[in-house]
């Protein structure tokens, strides 16, 4: 298979795999395949919550040899029979080790012992999915700008709240950026493909600049309304809010009783975002 042949033909022989052997989400009484524009989604449950069917999900997105990069399918159907448009070239084996690279060099910031990088791009993710869930750019997108951000040491802090709010300033401005130029592939140096217009990189950075805001004010804010705001930014997955309420403050952000946790998030002494309850969509 090769860019000479249809995307059409290479995403019906990828599906035609993957529903054998995981079923129609909706049609199947235990499918997990969800059909997206240019991707098969996979869900995978986790086999001790019983209340949840999802435990994470990946997205499956053919690919063929392109020289020697990649490529995939438009994500615009309607372009897979133009042949100049069809196939957008990428190379996601590269960047995967860029990122792995990144995710394990001693010049990233860290948080006790762990590097902050996947965390950190795991949370921000979460955040597109909430605020701009149905909008470009996507997550892939803002990935990558937080990619460079950390390559380029502009990421600083050494808590979770710290440095989720120093990447979306640094993701938001540079979101910004791109309004006029686009953002490049990070390994072939082009405008990421498909292109954006100027109004959508600017509505999403304004978004992550609004919310960075909020998570710059959660730092230093009462414990309560510290939460208040952390959960507004994160939102919620398939097992409901991301965070959990703190003992003695209810949803609106004010003390219910008497207090005496000091476990805050954005206090003057952040302490995370207990992570092992957030699941990657």
């Amino acid at each position: 298979m090769s860019v000479r042949h249809s995307p059409e033909k290479i995403y019906n022989a990828v599906e035609r795999v993957l529903v054998e052997k995981y079923g129609v989400k909706g049609e199947d009484p235990e499918g997990r395949i969800t059909r997206q524009s240019r991707s098969l989604k996979i869900d995978f449950p986790d086999p001790e919550d019983h209340f949840s069917d999802v435990s994470f999900a990946i997205d499956a997105v053919p690919a063929v040899p392109w020289d020697d990069h990649w490529a995939i399918p438009n994500r615009d159907r309607d372009q897979w029979d133009n042949d100049e448009g069809r196939w957008i070239k990428t190379n996601p084996v590269q960047f995967a080790d860029n990122t792995d690279t990144l995710a394990t060099a001693p010049t990233s910031p860290t948080v006790g012992a762990v590097n902050g990088y996947r965390p950190i791009v795991r949370l921000l993710r979460q955040v597109r999915h909430i605020h701009l869930e149905g909008q470009r750019p996507g997550g892939l997108f803002v990935e990558i700008a937080a990619y460079y951000d950390w390559k380029q040491g502009l990421v600083t802090g050494t808590s979770w709240a710290e440095l989720l709010a120093s990447t979306m300033e640094h993701v938001a401005q540079r979101l910004l950026d791109s309004a006029q130029d686009g953002l490049p592939d990070p390994i072939l140096g082009t405008p990421l493909k498909p292109a954006l217009d100027p109004w959508q990189w600017t509505s999403a950075g304004q978004t992550f600049e609004r919310l960075a805001g909020d998570a710059r004010e959660a730092l230093t804010a009462e414990r309560c309304q510290a939460a208040k705001l952390w959960r507004d930014i994160l939102g919620t997955n398939d097992r409901g809010q991301i965070l959990p309420l703190p003992d003695g403050c209810d949803a609106a952000g004010f003390a219910i009783g008497s207090i005496t946790a000091v476990d805050a998030l954005g206090s003057n002494q952040p302490r995370g975002f207990a992570l092992n309850r957030l699941r990657q969509r």
